[in-house]
């Protein structure tokens, strides 16, 4: 395989972290503008919202697993750790580090934002007293 290759996929990651640093200005943005009383932010929260319920749900495995793979590696034929899918890429060596820890940092945030939009957004209880929660009870093993 050819660097270009390599270039791309590190390219991917940067925007993933991007759309992941823009999603978090706006919850910032809007937390701002709610603690200094200010309304005048109505197209925030409708970008909020959208995000979070695709972040929650179609981009959440996508997401995560692109996180994780860049620091995936495996042992090649001369006992070198080397990327799993670019295998001329050795690991844990030069610009893969940093590559590795923003991918980890990213993941970890990526995580925890999607847990507290998971528990505002869905509702764990058999019978919820919210009618605007959604319903997770699939979810849930039935006793």
């Amino acid at each position: 395989m050819d660097d270009t290759n390599w270039n791309l996929y590190i390219v991917v990651l940067y925007i993933l972290l991007f759309v992941l640093g823009i999603f978090m200005m706006n919850i910032a943005y809007i937390g701002f503008n709610i603690s200094r009383k200010r309304y005048s932010f109505a197209w925030a929260v409708p970008i909020f919202r959208y995000f979070s319920i695709l972040f929650i749900t179609i981009f959440f495995i996508p997401f995560l697993n692109y996180f994780v793979s860049i620091s995936a590696c495996v042992k090649d034929e001369r006992e070198m750790m080397v990327h799993y899918i670019y295998t001329e890429i050795e690991c844990w060596t030069g610009v893969h580090v940093i590559h590795a820890a923003f991918a980890i940092i990213g993941s970890i945030v990526f995580v925890i934002i999607t847990g507290i939009l998971s528990l505002m957004y869905y509702e764990y209880k058999d019978s919820p007293n919210d009618s605007t929660a959604r319903f997770a009870q699939y979810f849930l093993k039935r006793k």
